[in-house]
């Protein structure tokens, strides 16, 4: 009894590392990118443009159309994957 509590206990201490790892990892990961995309040539272009929107193509129908087409497509797949 006493080799099997020494075992589980052993065990336990064990998959505390992995979770702690697991956890933290990715987190480690998606700063080392973000560092590594913002060393990038023209990255601040890519977030200004991100950030300020075109106010002349909003009134373009095209892209109104194509905006309201692909937000009534997400629409009709969330309303099929649901559960009636």
């Amino acid at each position: 009894m006493i080799l099997n509590t020494k075992h589980v206990l052993r065990c336990i201490s064990s998959s505390g590392k992995v979770v702690w790892a697991t956890a933290t990892l990715p987190y480690v990961v998606l700063t080392i990118l973000l560092i590594r995309g913002l060393m990038l040539p023209g990255a601040i272009a890519g977030i200004e443009y991100y950030l300020k929107p075109e106010m002349d193509r909003l009134s373009d129908t095209q892209v109104t159309s194509s905006s309201c087409s692909c937000s009534t497509r997400q629409h009709l797949t969330a309303i099929a994957v649901l559960p009636v």
